[in-house]
């Protein structure tokens, strides 16, 4: 019932998506999605993000400060970290892509034609869809209960 990293990579827009790091923890529940726009995201983050980038905010970061990144948005429990390299970036560094492995992060690159938008938008769909089934479903058990107990006060009267 809940919508997974494995979820988005189903999205059309992520077909042609290659999946850098974190393989097997593509299980990681997705709660929200976001784009980061600055180095100092980790401040503003709650956990279970998707999190979008070309790596632009962090272009200058050296080798160290590169995984001491990772490591913090590992920290923070972002789902997966979705790169869209090659206008500003050419390359997804290796230090990045070695240490969300070992900080069990998943990093989806995405072609650069695909806009965020094309991201974002399907993936807070499917959250809000998710949201509103687990609602439906809580009201249905609610009602069922109530239900229950008026029976049981009209059986004792």
């Amino acid at each position: 019932m809940e919508f997974r990293v494995k979820d988005v990579l189903n999205l059309s827009s992520l077909k042609e998506s290659v999946v850098l790091s974190g393989e097997q923890y593509l299980h990681k529940v997705v709660k929200g999605s976001t784009i980061m726009e600055a180095p100092d995201i980790t401040d503003w983050l709650k956990g279970g993000e998707l999190i979008l980038t070309s790596l632009y905010p962090i272009r200058f970061f050296n080798e160290q400060e590169q995984k001491q990144f990772i490591a913090k948005l590992a920290e923070k429990d972002v789902s997966a970290l979705v790169i869209k390299n090659h206008r500003f970036v050419k390359e997804i560094p290796q230090s990045i892509i070695d240490e969300a492995e070992k900080c069990r992060l998943p990093i989806i690159q995405i072609p650069k034609e695909v806009p965020y938008v094309d991201v974002l938008y399907p993936v807070m769909e499917e959250i809000l869809n998710t949201q509103v089934k687990k609602l439906q479903y809580y009201k249905e058990i609610h009602d069922q209960l109530q239900l229950y107990h008026w029976l049981m006060k009209v059986q004792k009267k």
